[in-house]
């Protein structure tokens, strides 16, 4: 276990050092409490922040899909970067379908992801509820 090391004050703050996954010498308390719960407030803030905004970002992501956004974007970057060469006129309607379809899935992709983070965020601060009430 590299890095570890006995510390007279479980509190006192971990330096690069000595963190990682197997360090467990200082991190309970007898109790069974976790010693290091100060920057905890701040990561739960920014892990709130994050839920929320690919919650937000999901929300746009399937506003954009029901107006039907990415579709015509792709029709004019198809009209605009291909004109001078020689394809069709039109992008075929498989690859408009493959567009509409990764549009959808991305939303319902970061929707997962932001629901995922924001109850991964809930059980922290439970957790550090739980930890600072005697």
């Amino acid at each position: 276990m590299r890095g570890c090391s006995a510390r007279s004050n479980p509190l006192e703050r971990r330096g690069p050092a000595d963190a990682g996954p197997l360090c467990v010498s200082g991190g309970l308390r007898p109790g069974g409490q976790a010693a290091d719960i100060e920057g905890m407030g701040t990561s739960a803030g920014n892990l709130r922040i994050a839920g929320l905004l690919l919650v937000l970002g999901a929300f746009v992501s399937f506003g954009l899909h029901l107006m039907g956004a990415p579709e015509e974007l792709y029709r004019w970057l198809y009209h605009h970067l291909l004109s001078g060469l020689d394809v069709p006129p039109r992008p075929s309607e498989g690859t408009t379908t493959a567009v509409r379809d990764v549009s959808l899935l991305g939303g319902i992709l970061e929707l997962v992801a932001g629901v995922a983070v924001l109850a991964i965020d809930g059980i922290r601060s439970r957790a550090k509820q739980r930890l600072t009430t005697p």
